[in-house]
């Protein structure tokens, strides 16, 4: 009797190679339905993956948006010195500019902000949404599972 190769099924990346998993794929035990197991497995990894490439696009995009803000907040720090120091000596000039830049600042610190909260919950959400699905399908195929062992039984 030839056994079928499954071993296409799996061909995700594992540290002990393609057919670490070969071994498995031929164990017979009745009542364990060892490559249901391995694709629900498969499927987990998958999700693994995609919740980790989120998370490094969320970085990739934190560091952007931190990067623009520093060299902003750099450029109106200059422009601010350059404006104060042709002001001369005209201190009430100098104390009406300091505080409308600090005013601005700060608006653009918490505005900066809120974009960062927003950047970090939507990845939040993808992550979670991507997990708490797998978990439902997950749930589901272990019940199929159950269900079907239990009619051969």
């Amino acid at each position: 009797m030839a056994t079928k190769d499954n071993s296409s099924n799996f061909n995700f990346h594992t540290p002990f190679g393609a057919d670490a998993f070969k071994f498995f794929q031929d164990f017979k035990n009745p009542g364990l339905e060892v490559n249901t197991l391995l694709e629900s497995h498969r499927k987990n990894m998958q999700t693994i993956e995609a919740a980790q490439k989120a998370a490094a696009e969320t970085l990739k995009e934190l560091t952007q948006a931190q990067s623009q803000y520093a060299r902003q907040t750099m450029e109106d720090l200059t422009g601010l010195m350059r404006h104060l120091m042709a002001s001369g000596n005209n201190l009430q000039e100098k104390l009406e500019l300091q505080s409308k830049s600090l005013k601005a600042n700060v608006e653009k610190a918490v505005s900066h902000n809120h974009a960062i909260s927003g950047i970090l919950n939507q990845s939040q959400s993808k992550v979670v949404n991507l997990t708490n699905n797998r978990f439902n399908q997950y749930v589901d195929e272990m019940k199929n599972l159950v269900k079907k062992n239990a009619k051969k039984s």
